[in-house]
């Protein structure tokens, strides 16, 4: 019997793991953060993106935007573009793709250029994340270029609680005699 245990970790990290075995490394990327370790890379590298910007407006509780370019250098068909937050801890918050939102590409030819905006409600807790990049086929197998850790950005919250998300809450409070202060 020739198995082996070759990784431990959450189901996501071993599904990427396992991702990784038919998909080459790209290139391990220093990130621009000092916060934040280095950044892997990887996949065919027939989409390539460029470093993505965050903003955060409207607030506390307004909106983050992440916005990238993926620059296509092949011919293909029905790529999905995603990505997602994970906090300091290392634990994923949220994200997404661009085939779960339905915004599906039937194909990009090589030379186009694809911009990517993706806007959400800021409902993070007060902290460091890091923002990773996913482009690959619609089956989910060919990986075309796939950053973790591709930009990490901070939140500041007035707020400080234990929890992963801190939206707006609203609290009413009424008493019969009992006064509250703030």
């Amino acid at each position: 019997n020739d198995t082996e245990i070759a990784a431990e970790g959450t189901a996501d990290e071993i599904a990427a793991a396992y991702t990784k075995l038919f998909n080459e490394i790209i290139e391990e990327e220093e990130s621009q953060e000092a916060a934040v370790p280095t950044g892997k890379r990887w996949g065919d590298k027939t989409i390539r993106y460029e470093k993505p910007r965050t903003a955060q407006t409207g607030g506390e509780f307004g909106k983050v935007t992440v916005t990238v370019a993926a620059h296509v250098l092949a011919d293909l068909d029905a790529p999905v573009f995603g990505f997602s937050v994970r906090d300091a801890a290392g634990v994923g918050i949220l994200g997404t793709n661009t085939r779960i939102k339905q915004q599906r590409l039937v194909a990009v030819k090589s030379g186009e250029q694809v911009e990517l905006t993706w806007e959400f409600d800021n409902l993070l807790a007060d902290g460091l994340y890091t923002l990773s990049l996913t482009a690959h086929h619609a089956d989910g197998v060919q990986v075309y270029d796939w950053w973790d850790d591709a930009a990490s950005f901070r939140i500041k919250k007035e707020e400080q609680t234990a929890f992963p998300v801190t939206p707006n809450i609203k609290v009413n409070v009424v008493t019969s005699e009992a006064r509250v202060a703030g």
